[in-house]
């Protein structure tokens, strides 16, 4: 991810990457591209984030039946109204190594 090696990964394990950010508390500015997005069995990542929109890409289905699919939400607030995902790992800590 972002050059750095994280390893074979499950979506549970990912809450101990980076700082974890509830979403219903989080800030705009916590926001930022490259931040994974987590709710227990399912991840999505920041790919676009903007005045006009954040973009996060997710799996949809599974490994056999499904693909990446992208969510386009209007802002923050959009964002925080209709995300599935309740936290963000935020990957600062990880990039400034």
């Amino acid at each position: 991810m972002g050059g750095i090696n994280i390893n074979d990964r499950y979506s549970d394990t990912f809450p101990s990457l980076g700082t974890l950010i509830s979403v219903s508390s989080a800030s705009s500015t916590q926001l930022k591209i490259g931040d994974v997005l987590w709710k227990k069995g399912h991840i999505g990542i920041v790919i676009e984030k903007n005045q006009n929109q954040i973009l996060v890409a997710e799996e949809k289905g599974n490994a056999n039946n499904g693909g990446i699919f992208v969510t386009i939400y209007k802002n923050f607030e959009d964002f925080k109204t209709n995300t599935p995902f309740t936290d963000i790992i935020s990957m600062d800590q990880l990039y400034s190594k």
